[in-house]
């Protein structure tokens, strides 16, 4: 059986797919709260997506040299993370609703991962207990949760992969390029 039919007979996997691009965009959005107010506390824009990176690099990322790449490392370990929890949001809550629950359920789950990982991290990394502000986390955790949401119009829209005709074109169309 080709791949397009697989997947067009799978309905998980376009679901899950817009959860991992929600948790994509929530990652993102979620990130701003707490480098805002880093840098308005003289630690710089880059300081909690160091703070991140230091869980793999150790204490050495956040000295001045590796500021790029440690808070480039952050950020993609941040934007990973987040869509993986975007795609287990998603294929937890499958099945339809609106849009206004959609988005307290997400700040919910935003909420609750916001909670078990400031517990956690601190426990399982050392560095990690050097964190930004309670508050900007929160909020970036909610923006994180509210951003969930975006799954719905993605669902409904063009990109919900579900019609196998669809599928076909669109890859025919791909290997014509």
């Amino acid at each position: 059986m080709p791949a397009y039919e697989r997947l067009a007979d799978d309905t998980t996997t376009p679901v899950v797919v817009c959860g991992v691009l929600a948790g994509l965009a929530g990652g993102v959005l979620g990130m701003i709260p707490s480098a805002l107010v880093a840098l308005a506390r003289g630690e710089g824009l880059g300081y909690p997506s160091k703070l991140v990176a230091a869980s793999l690099m150790g204490r050495e990322a956040l000295a001045n040299g590796n500021a790029l790449g440690a808070s480039m490392l952050g950020a993609l370990m941040t934007v990973v993370a987040s869509s993986a929890a975007g795609a287990a949001f998603t294929w937890l809550r499958r099945r339809e609703a609106r849009f206004k629950l959609l988005v307290a359920e997400g700040i919910g789950f935003g909420l609750v991962l916001f909670g078990l990982l400031w517990a956690a991290l601190p426990l399982l990394d050392a560095t990690m207990a050097e964190r930004p502000s309670m508050a900007a986390l929160a909020v970036s955790y909610a923006l994180f949760g509210a951003s969930l949401s975006l799954q719905l119009p993605l669902r409904i829209g063009s990109f919900d992969v579900t019609d196998a005709d669809r599928v076909r074109a669109s890859l025919d169309e791909v290997e014509g390029l």
